[in-house]
């Protein structure tokens, strides 16, 4: 989760990741236990490394999907 909002925020790489993680680490605990605080960028890393690419990409295909529907309109412009 942390990667998928990072990404959305323009974190290009996984230093840039885990700075945006810790800046708004408050926010996040508002959606996600963190009991070891935010990951380091070598961590996030190497999770990634272990996710298998058809998932990765998969994730991505129906998020796409999802943002050019009806349902991503109501995303993009903040209404339920």
């Amino acid at each position: 989760m942390l990667v998928f909002f990072a990404m959305l925020g323009n974190a290009d790489d996984w230093v840039e990741m885990e700075v945006f993680g810790r800046e708004h680490e408050e926010f996040r605990r508002n959606y996600l236990e963190l009991p070891n605080g935010i990951p380091s960028h070598d961590t996030i890393q190497r999770v990634f490394a272990i996710v298998p690419s058809e998932f990765l990409e998969n994730f991505q295909k129906r998020w796409n999907e999802m943002l050019n529907s009806d349902e991503g309109d109501k995303i993009k412009n903040g209404k339920d």
